[in-house]
């Protein structure tokens, strides 16, 4: 492998292990991202299930998650205890089966 001095390059990809979903998005203190969406990994648009990111540098990631082989929808996030705001883009971002997710930023399709 190669030896990084600070952050890693961003970088998406899918492993064996699952698909890692990553956004960058400008939040205030108190404030988290989540990924929701269409796949049971992604909480079946069931916002209770949503799957929290950890910030990285100027970057939300998620853990790897697996979402199968079909085609997923999925939108990011922010939550500030009760209050929620959703990507406002229209449609839904779509994952084809076995692709990498690109890094987006929050808000812009």
């Amino acid at each position: 492998g190669q030896f990084w001095a600070g952050a890693a390059p961003p970088r998406t990809e899918a492993t064996p292990s699952g698909t890692v979903f990553q956004v960058e998005c400008r939040t205030e203190a108190g404030e988290s991202v989540l990924v929701l969406g269409s796949a049971q990994a992604l909480g079946s648009w069931d916002m209770k299930e949503a799957k929290p990111l950890k910030l990285e540098g100027t970057t939300w990631k998620s853990e790897p998650l697996d979402v199968g082989s079909g085609e997923v929808e999925y939108k990011f996030i922010v939550k500030k205890g009760d209050d929620v705001r959703w990507e406002a883009i229209e449609p839904n971002r779509k994952l084809k089966g076995g692709a990498a997710p690109p890094v987006v930023k929050f808000g812009e399709s």
